[in-house]
């Protein structure tokens, strides 16, 4: 049976691994080049291979361990954060690559690393250099050869950076106990490939940007110096910016090349792959981004089986912590793979079980802990099974040779991986004979920034902050309404999604600054659950700007912009009001929000999330104008629906979480993604609950649940269930939106709870003042005794409970469901929804100090009480 395809969607970049029978039988494709195991041409045994191949193995991770150990408990002159990235991104390689640098090129050979970020070579004149088989590469020979300035945005990338004479960008990068480069950054034209092979290339990429070392030290295992495959701005992959590459390596005990592919070559299709029974599905699990080591390829592991038994492993303890430990990464430049230590141990419990009876023993000869006798005796039958990984949605079968080894010098047979502290490293051993593919595709799962109130920063009192959400939240609810009931009347006709959009503008919604470009802008944008596309102001020759808003996003002053094509992929799925296409082949749309109407063009661009531990993602926004209404201070949207073009859709992000501090408060707010949106990780004040999230059959923008009751303290109001639920036509229904400052009920429940307040509530009503958006409103006494006697009579009102489907109740608070837009006046933050399409929603006034989490993969909606700000 063929062995299935498996693919690792990451979060900045996606790999996919395919077991092959012979990854050496691959016809070349494209632009490719040949690897070379660094002990290829070194005459040793195999026992030899095995020993050299751990030793390395174990000085990689052991100087890792140091520097990190050593920087955690020194003086603050380094945090062991910092000290971690440096190392690993520069680490050393087990594989060698040819290309040739300068013009005419110069031809050398490189050890390749998906850990590590520089491109380097040693450079004549050289004060100190190692050993290599090639000439030292000379800049005064390379018509092409030039010097990368100090204010260069890939001088800024480096751990470092530091000039010389003012002008000229100097690197320094230490391996661990074993290494070290120094020298100058440099641009010089690079050439890949030799065009010898069958439908291969030679491929010249200008102005590739690599350190010319005049200070090296260490081993270089017969190369000349590093290519670094990593996802960092100086490695090969951002700087060439292919959409994907991918490799496939043969065993290390073998002498047959392996293989890399660029491109539109890198592809998992029959031309580089043979399965021996036909190709099976590829199979996708989001790898995280861990902001503490963003160059490398962490993956989301589950669990292992050994056979048909899944190991009592706890998921925890491959989880990143929040120091940046842990966590699980492939990794090219680690020979075997180091297994967590509880994880180690399962896996070791159970292969000495179904290895008996022959006993475990601990090689000491090449330092792997558990090993066996073998071959068997005779009449002694033992089957080595199949080692499974159990990732988010995917599982990757490795087989007995890619885990098992067998130490020539003893004949034991030994597990082919090493116990580790707190991380787990997936080694190149395991990877042998499967074929990864990486794709830039780029997804956030960690606490990217805080959400400001949509009026942080202006001179507001709490009452004016109030009444403005209350307007802006009315507006929003009749827009969504009146386009709704439009859509489900036209559906038979094609009435796209698009034309039922919620608008979400003006003043509503908390903001997240991120950065947008190369070097980054800083841009506010609007987190909205209710919309799709990413998109901000841009200084575009249609923008016009009112002087008292923000200063518009430059896309002249970025070195990453670009337009999108037509032809792609966003523009093709993207569901906007109307679209276009320009001669120039460029995506123009057009997004009518209620009284607003933004517009503008596709285009990707460089995104940069957080502060402290930022992360850069390319994604694709929309980069317009609105020629109606105000954003409050912010410059555009993020959206966070399912649809194509939002963030989460576009990053692969399978949920997130927000909890919102109150209004009153002026705090930020945490928004989290992937791992860390799990609510029992955070402090609660309450029990965690879920529901499901409903799919709505007309449009799939916005995020259903099935509220199926209401209750103020322990009365249960007379609220039908059928008035509440989505009915098959797409109508009816309640949204959760971050956009909404009240919630709206429909008629029949929005009395009800009306009546419910008032009767609870021993205040008289305010019937002859003009209250803007409230129905329901009471009088507060003028005297402050009395107002405080009535204000703690208010803390003692019951709440107002929410019931879903499955038994799930949210507990609101009176301070979720009562606001004071005015002095004096207490009002109730629920309204009546607009005639249309019936539809109930639930705002942000009553998820405030709610922790919500949105499992889009699983379509769950979970929430538990908690004290936002101290998350």
């Amino acid at each position: 049976m063929a062995s299935p395809v498996f693919v690792l969607v990451l979060v900045l970049v996606a790999t996919t691994l395919l077991p092959v029978s012979h990854c050496s039988d691959s016809d070349g494709v494209g632009f490719h080049l040949n690897l070379r195991h660094v002990d290829a041409h070194g005459s040793y045994t195999k026992p030899q291979l095995v020993s050299r191949a751990i030793c390395r193995s174990k000085a990689r991770v052991a100087a890792l361990q140091a520097v990190v150990a050593a920087a955690a408990t020194a003086a603050p002159l380094v945090d062991p954060i910092t000290a971690a990235r440096i190392l690993v991104a520069a680490s050393q390689g087990e594989y060698l690559m040819d290309l040739a640098v300068g013009t005419p090129p110069l031809y050398y050979t490189a050890m390749l690393d998906t850990g590590s970020d520089l491109i380097w070579t040693q450079c004549a004149p050289c004060v100190l250099c190692a050993d290599q088989p090639t000439p030292y590469f000379r800049p005064t020979r390379s018509d092409t050869f030039r010097l990368v300035p100090c204010r260069s945005h890939l001088c800024a990338a480096l751990p470092y950076p530091s000039c010389f004479q003012r002008s000229v960008c100097v690197y320094q990068y230490n391996y661990g106990d074993y290494a070290s480069t120094a020298g100058v950054l440099a641009g010089d034209t690079f050439t890949f490939g030799s065009g010898a092979a069958p439908n291969s290339t030679k491929v010249m990429a200008p102005n590739v940007a690599f350190g010319c070392g005049n200070i090296n030290s260490g081993e270089l295992y017969n190369s000349s110096g590093m290519v670094g495959l990593g996802r960092g701005p100086l490695s090969l992959v951002s700087q060439l910016g292919p959409s994907r590459f991918s490799y496939c390596l043969t065993s290390f005990l073998s002498p047959e090349p392996s293989r890399l592919y660029f491109g539109v070559f890198a592809t998992l299709n029959s031309t580089n792959a043979s399965t021996g029974g036909g190709s099976p599905a590829a199979q996708s699990t989001p790898l995280v981004v861990n902001a503490a080591l963003p160059s490398l390829y962490f993956v989301s592991l589950n669990g292992i089986s050994l056979g048909d038994t899944r190991l009592p492993i706890d998921p925890l303890v491959f989880t990143i912590n929040d120091d940046g430990t842990g966590g699980v990464f492939i990794d090219s430049g680690t020979s075997l793979t180091w297994l967590q230590q509880d994880a180690y141990d399962a896996v070791r419990g159970e292969l000495v079980s179904v290895m008996s009876p022959l006993p475990p023993a601990n090689d000491t000869e090449i330092g792997l802990e558990t090993c066996f006798p073998w071959p068997p005796p005779p009449n002694v039958m033992v089957t080595v099974p199949d080692m499974e990984l159990h990732f988010d949605g995917a599982n990757m079968t490795v087989p007995p040779e890619n885990y098992m080894l067998i130490d020539g010098a003893t004949g034991f047979l030994c597990l082919a991986m090493i116990r580790s502290g707190d991380a787990t490293i997936i080694g190149n051993y395991q990877q042998q004979n499967m074929h990864p593919l990486v794709v830039r595709a780029g997804a956030v799962q960690h606490h990217i920034g805080d959400l400001d109130h949509p009026y942080a920063g202006l001179p507001l009192s709490t009452h004016d902050v109030v009444r403005h959400g209350a307007r802006a939240s009315k507006a929003r609810a009749a827009w969504l309404n009146s386009k709704l009931a439009a859509g489900l009347s036209n559906k038979r006709g094609g009435v796209s999604s698009a034309d039922v959009r919620l608008a979400p503008l003006s003043d509503q919604g908390h903001t997240l600054t991120v950065g947008v470009g190369t070097p980054p802008q800083p841009r506010r944008l609007i987190v909205d659950t209710g919309s799709d596309l990413i998109w901000t102001q841009c200084k575009l020759a249609s923008s016009r700007r009112h002087a008292a808003e923000p200063a518009l996003y430059d896309p002249g002053e970025s070195s990453t912009f670009q337009f999108l094509p037509c032809s792609c992929r966003l523009c093709q799925e993207g569901q906007f009001s109307f679209k276009n296409c320009t001669t120039k082949n460029r995506c123009v749309y057009e997004d009518v929000y209620g009284s607003a109407t933004a517009y503008g063009v596709l285009a990707s661009e460089s995104f940069t999330f957080g502060v402290h531990r930022a992360v850069t993602i390319p994604l694709g926004f929309g980069c317009g104008a609105l020629s109606a209404g105000t954003l409050a201070g912010a410059t555009g949207i993020l959206g966070l629906s399912p649809e194509s073009l939002s963030l989460i859709t576009q990053l692969k992000i399978h949920r997130f979480s927000y909890c919102l501090t109150p209004f009153a408060d002026r705090k930020t707010s945490p928004i989290l993604f992937g791992k860390m949106a799990d609510l029992s990780k955070h402090k609660t004040t309450g029990p965690i609950q879920t529901t499901s999230l409903l799919k709505n059959p007309v449009e799939t923008v916005y995020y259903y649940v099935p509220l199926v009751g209401i209750s103020l303290g322990n009365k249960r109001l007379a609220v039908p269930a059928s008035s509440l639920a989505m009915r098959p036509d797409g109508s009816g229904g309640t949204i959760v939106d971050s956009g909404s400052t009240v919630a709206y009920l429909v008629e029949t429940a929005y009395e009800a709870v009306k009546e419910a307040v008032i009767d609870v509530v021993r205040l008289p009503v305010a019937k002859n003042r003009t209250i803007e958006d409230y129905d329901v409103c009471f009088l507060l006494p003028r005297a402050a005794a009395a107002k405080a006697a009535v204000m703690e009579a208010v803390q003692g009102l019951p709440p107002l409970v929410l019931h879903f489907d499955g038994g799930a109740a949210m507990v609101l608070p009176p301070e979720n469901y009562l606001q004071e837009p005015r002095a004096r006046l207490m009002c109730l933050a629920v309204a009546n929804s607009t005639d249309g399409s019936g539809v109930s929603v639930i705002g942000n006034v009553q998820q405030q100090n709610m922790h919500v989490l949105f499992d889009v993969r699983n379509q769950k909606f979970s929430f538990a009480p908690t004290q936002c700000d101290q998350i």
